[in-house]
This record gives structure tokens, sequence and C-alpha cells, in this order.
């Protein structure tokens, strides 16, 4: 399995290199890193002692990070790795409903990288320049709700409640390997974006810092977009200041719909809903909050065509501003690829 997974990196390596075998590209991507989560274990007694209830019942809040991966839950007091009084960064994971999902193998986004992600089988630890800075560094974990096999149908649930009886959510029991879908229903909570305002209000309740960032990756940029906005609504002391979106992910205008099956097509689910309102709230909080937004793009995994991608309009704005006048801020990481090649991209 160790030569497989070192043939299938080097592989991976060449096709990323050509511009036109981009599937064939993803379907060895896919593989090698089924290989390299194979090699992880998470269902021990000592990495579950991290999180409260997980993966059996539900554990959708935040966490505080701090060095070397030490971890615990939010309850909106000080606390070991939370001073009210410091900068604060907020982290928002996209999808995890990879191969048979990330619950059943009690798998979670931690500081520490993973052995799919970081070469030299992971381990790196990922934020110790935010805490050497005297940054409180948390996680909003949904990943229970992103645990789809359809990617499509955890983006739903960041907007509304689309059979209207509770957004499913996944449990998993490692004594006896069973998992299952249970119905999560509550009349202020109908969304995972009004769980998220709720979980960071609770944490962050008696927030005095100077600036709150949030950092939201795939499907976790939309997430917290919206929960920005809606803890601006409320003038909450934890609503951001600023927004770094990474590799940004709609469904509407994906290459693929990850792990969706059957007579799918960009014209169910979203539409276009997703990433028109992404928009429109980044542009809302530029011009009524001053609330500076980055953009982070890698790849054309996440693209349909240049001319209907989201983030081309989401660069419009954090490039030229609201109205074409103001210059805020955007950022590109080409990962390997040459930049007008990234430029027609985006």
């Amino acid at each position: 399995e160790k030569s497989a997974y070192a043939i299938l990196r080097s592989l991976a390596m060449w096709v990323s290199k050509m511009a036109r075998p981009m599937y064939f590209g993803v379907l060895v991507l896919l593989v090698l890193l089924r290989l390299a989560d194979a090699q992880e274990n998470f269902c021990t007694r000592e990495y579950l002692s991290h999180f409260e209830g997980f993966p059996m019942r539900l554990d959708s809040t935040v966490y505080w990070f701090g060095p070397n991966d030490q971890s615990e839950k939010a309850t909106g007091s000080a606390s070991r790795f939370y001073d009210p009084n410091k900068p604060t960064m907020l982290y928002f994971h996209g999808w995890t409903g990879q191969g048979n999902g990330w619950t059943s193998k009690c798998k979670r986004v931690t500081t520490r990288c993973h052995a799919d992600v970081c070469p030299d089988g992971g381990q790196q630890l990922l934020v110790n320049d935010w805490l050497d800075e005297g940054w409180n560094v948390g996680f909003f974990y949904w990943d229970q709700f992103a645990d789809e096999e359809c990617a499509r149908d955890a983006e739903q649930k960041l907007w509304f409640d689309r059979g209207g009886d509770g957004l499913a959510w996944k449990s998993y029991n490692p004594a006896t390997g069973q998992t299952q879908f249970n119905s999560y229903a509550k009349s202020d909570e109908m969304t995972v974006s009004e769980i998220c305002v709720n979980q960071v209000k609770r944490a962050m309740g008696s927030y005095k810092g100077s600036q709150v960032r949030f950092v939201g990756h795939s499907l976790g940029a939309q997430l917290a977009v919206r929960c920005a906005s809606l803890l601006h609504v409320e003038d909450h002391p934890a609503a951001p200041s600023r927004l770094a979106l990474l590799e940004p992910y709609f469904s509407k205008h994906s290459h693929m719909f990850f792990g969706c099956h059957g007579g799918v097509t960009t014209d169910e689910g979203m539409g276009d809903f997703a990433a028109r309102l992404t928009v429109q709230l980044v542009e809302h909080l530029w011009s009524s909050k001053n609330v500076v937004t980055e953009t982070y793009k890698s790849s054309l995994l996440t693209e349909k065509s240049a001319e209907e991608s989201p983030y081309s309009e989401l660069k419009s704005l954090v490039e030229n501003g609201v109205g074409g006048v103001e210059k805020t801020l955007v950022g590109t990481l080409a990962s390997g690829m040459k930049a007008e090649d990234l430029e027609r991209a985006s």
C-alpha cells in the first residue's frame, strides 16, 4: 500500500502540470486521498477525548485551540486557550462527505494537518504563527451536518431546511460500527448558519478584543459569509471585520457535484441562489460595515466556466470595491499554475 501511495502521488504531481487531462487528474487525486486517509486512525480513545460527545452525539459548536493541537470546547468564559481581550480568528471547514464520510472515521479538521492534505505523512501544526502573535484560534464544527454523500446537499443546509422537517446530521457509534442520520429541528435554528450565529455568540458573548476574522474554506466560505452577515445585523461584538475565503465552492459552478449520482444537473437544488446571495452579502458587508474580504483561488476544479463564475464577481468586488472606486484586497495562490492560467480561471 505504501508503494502504491508513493506511485500515485508521483502520478498526481505529473498530472497536475498538464492542462488537458483534468478529470483524469481528479480521479488520481481521489484515489490518492483514499489511500492516505486509510493510513490514519481517528477512532481512538485519546483522539475522541478532545471532543465532547463526538461522533455519537451532535457536536456542532466552537472549539478553541492552543499549542500542539490542544483544544477545548468554548464556554463563553476566559479559559486556557481563549482570552476575550485578544484578537480572534475563527475557521469554518467545508464538506466532509468524502468516501463514506468523515463521521464514520471519527475524523475532524484540527490545527494538525492530515496526511491526505500535507506531505510526508502530515502532522504539521498549522496555526503556530497565529498563536505566537497572540491570537485566539477557534474552529466552528458543522462536520456532522456537512457529512453528506452529495456536496450540494450539505450546501443547502447553510441557507434553508429543504424538507422542512429538520436538518439531517450524522452520528456514529465506534463500538458497534453503526452510522445513522438524525434530524435537528429548532425553530430559531433552521439553518447551519443560524446554528453558527448562536454558537459564536455563546462562545464570544463577552468579547472585547481588537478584531475578529473569519476564514472559510470551500463550502465553509459560504458559511463564513452568511454567519458574519447575521452577526453584523445584531451588531454583535464577535461580528468580524475581515473575511478570508479560501477556494470558495458553489455547487452550481463546479466542474462536478462531489459525490452526487444519478440525473443531477445544475438546474436542480441550489441553482445560482447560493452564489448570487454570497456575492451580495460580501458587497453589503463592505458598503455598510467596512468588512474587508480576501479571496484565494488555486484550482480550476471549483469552476464551471470563467464567464459564469461567482468568483469573478467576488474578485471584482475585492479588487475594485463596491462601485469600482474603493481599492480593497485580493489574494491569489497559484499552486504551481501560471499566473495567466489563474487569471483565466477567475
